[in-house]
């Protein structure tokens, strides 16, 4: 099973794009849509996370049946345990907060939260009707267990009681629960606490089709191959493939050899990505090396996540989407073959990636100058007066590397863009992707000319403040290419909206 993912935290999509959106990738051989709702529906249970965009629930049930129609196999995904900040920013639910300061992880004691969730997974079900699977979310959840009366538990036991008791309600509709790896796998030989009727959605972003240099080990770090001691091998066998190097996907054999089905999920918009193109070096190498793993250990799926947070536009990856279909023809020919394949028909030429790689390479040294995420959430709140200029404060007093040559990074940015501009333009007219590219490429340069003026000793805020709004508007008018009005506006004022108030 090949799955894409639809993430809707963050981001309003419009309905029309999204119904577009699912005919092409239908057409590339996916067979199922991995549905991250989030507030993009309103819901009976939680009728304060509704916002002005939020689809009704008929206007989506046309989605499904126009979904189920090309041969798109619907899987809800609700976060069940982290990743509520959508939910528990609202003064009714600050009770259900594992931590009384952030607004993300439910504690799974409290009363009234899993009636809660069970309300919600029922509601859930009901509206998407006929479901073979369900994702209960479950990852990043880095506050679980830290209450006094969660602390006193074992977290991986917590946890797999809590996923387990909400996975009764699926058991009981015949619908197979699901749930992310990574906090299950930060103790792997506590995995007894999950059942092996749960699907473990194992992700990996990072890897890719060459042996890695270094890879992660939950507990005790990142690791070359030189650095894992003989002890940790033996407890650990798994890190090392059949010819002795770094096993990229060892968490994946793993769960494969305790019993679990896997859908192992790669990424084409992940933290690798700046606010208008995505990291294509990172994220096809990853994409195709995801898919051979999935046709060679015959996993249960590969999924092909898109993190909306990211805010780069999903049709910008349209060629990365392909890579599972044009790699699964071809296993042989390579990642370079692999790439002009999927360049030709979107970029009009062969080098249309490599052009791509230039523009991918503005990622995520650019997010500390905007407000996404400033508060490690997956939240959307502009940040209180004064941020900017008291983190470059801190900046500034910590001697930070990144922030002193900060006008070196921005130069080379701003020349690889370029360079990669110069390779796209000429096919803009023909190519619709290729012509997106190219405007993402125009708007990366204007924003790198606004930080280059921002942070210019000679700049004002009289100076600064026409060229903020200006940016602002015309990143706006980009983003509502996909997104819905409101929340463009809205995430064009992350970006920005934080220098609007420099000294």
């Amino acid at each position: 099973m090949r799955i894409f993912h639809l993430d809707f935290n963050f981001v309003s999509q419009r309905q029309e794009f999204v119904r577009d959106l699912l005919a092409r990738v239908a057409a590339m051989g996916y067979d199922a849509i991995l549905w991250e709702m989030e507030n993009q529906v309103v819901w009976e249970t939680c009728p304060e996370c509704a916002t002005p965009e939020s689809w009704s629930k008929s206007s989506f049930r046309e989605l499904l049946r126009y979904s189920r129609e090309l041969g798109l196999e619907p899987i809800p995904l609700l976060q069940t345990i982290g990743h509520g900040e959508y939910v528990m920013s609202h003064p009714r639910y600050h009770a259900f907060r594992e931590h009384p300061d952030f607004c993300d992880c439910y504690c799974v004691s409290k009363p009234g939260v899993r009636d809660f969730l069970r309300r919600w997974i029922r509601e859930y079900c009901d509206l998407f009707g006929d479901l073979r699977y369900f994702h209960l979310g479950g990852d990043e959840a880095y506050q679980f267990g830290h209450c006094p009366r969660c602390s006193a538990r074992d977290r991986q036991e917590l946890y797999g009681e809590h996923v387990n008791a909400l996975a009764e309600e699926l058991r009981k509709r015949q619908i197979r629960p699901g749930i992310w790896s990574d906090m299950i796998m930060a103790e792997p030989a506590k995995l007894g606490s999950i059942p092996h009727d749960i699907i473990v959605w194992d992700w990996n972003y990072s890897n890719g089709v060459s042996v890695p240099k270094a890879i992660h080990v939950a507990g005790v770090g990142t690791l070359k191959r030189e650095e894992i001691a003989p002890d940790l091998l033996q407890r650990i066998p798994e890190l090392l493939d059949a010819a002795g190097n770094l096993n990229p996907f060892y968490t994946t054999d793993i769960l494969m050899k305790r019993g679990f089905d896997v859908v192992l999920s790669s990424a084409a918009r992940s933290s690798t990505d700046g606010p208008f193109c995505p990291n294509t070096t990172v994220h096809a190498s990853n994409i195709a090396a995801v898919d051979a793993k999935y046709r060679s250990s015959r996993l249960f799926g590969h999924c092909v996540t898109s993190w909306s947070i990211r805010l780069n536009p999903i049709t910008a990856g349209l060629p990365l989407m392909e890579m599972p279909r044009i790699s699964a023809a071809a296993p042989d020919a390579g990642l370079d073959a692999w790439r002009r394949r999927a360049s030709l028909p979107y970029f009009g030429f062969e080098g249309g990636l490599d052009a791509a790689d230039l523009l991918g390479h503005c990622n995520s040294g650019l997010r500390p100058f905007s407000a996404v995420q400033w508060t490690g959430l997956k939240d959307a709140r502009p940040t209180p007066p004064g941020f900017m200029a008291k983190r470059i404060a801190q900046w500034e007093e910590e001697r930070e590397l990144w922030w002193l040559n900060k006008d070196t990074m921005l130069a080379a940015m701003q020349s690889d863009t370029r360079a990669g501009l110069a390779m796209l333009e000429p096919y803009a007219d023909k190519y619709p992707v290729a012509a997106l590219w190219v405007r993402a490429g125009r708007l990366q340069l204007d924003y790198i000319g606004l930080l280059q003026h921002v942070f210019a000793w000679e700049a004002t805020p009289a100076t600064r403040r026409p060229r903020i709004l200006e940016f602002r508007a015309a990143a706006q008018a980009f983003y509502e290419s996909e997104q819905a009005p409101l929340s463009a506006a809205r995430n064009a004022g992350l970006l920005v909206d934080l220098l609007l108030d420099l000294p």
